[in-house]
């Protein structure tokens, strides 16, 4: 399905989503890398507030920043899709009215009571 035909509201919502797993990806990737200067011996032996892992850090920020990205865009795109959803059933259905006459002057209603 081409994007051309998805309204732009939905569509800058999309291109969100798919930056929050772009951006957490690499904030898990980053997390991983950057593993050894949290999780190693030497680390553990010095005194935490001695030596900072900056890089583990952004990376934890970069993957919650992603996953509220995603979130948010998320809930955006359930309710564009609830929206259309209630758009395209309220234009299902049609009224008639109980009795219509036409040009003629014929009742469409049915004959004696088998309305019920």
């Amino acid at each position: 399905m081409s994007l051309r035909h998805v309204p732009i509201g939905v569509r800058a919502y999309l291109y969100l989503f798919w930056a929050g797993m772009a951006v957490g990806g690499v904030g898990v990737v980053g997390f991983f890398l950057s593993f050894w200067r949290v999780g190693s011996s030497a680390a553990a032996m010095t005194d935490v507030h001695y030596d900072t892992p900056v890089g583990a850090y952004a990376s934890i920020a970069a993957w919650v920043l992603g996953l509220v990205a995603m979130w948010f865009s998320r809930r955006k795109l359930d309710a564009a899709v609830a929206a259309k959803l209630e758009a395209d059933r309220a234009g299902l259905y049609v009224d008639f009215p109980d009795t219509v006459s036409g040009d003629d002057g014929v009742s469409t209603a049915a004959p004696e009571g088998r309305d019920s």
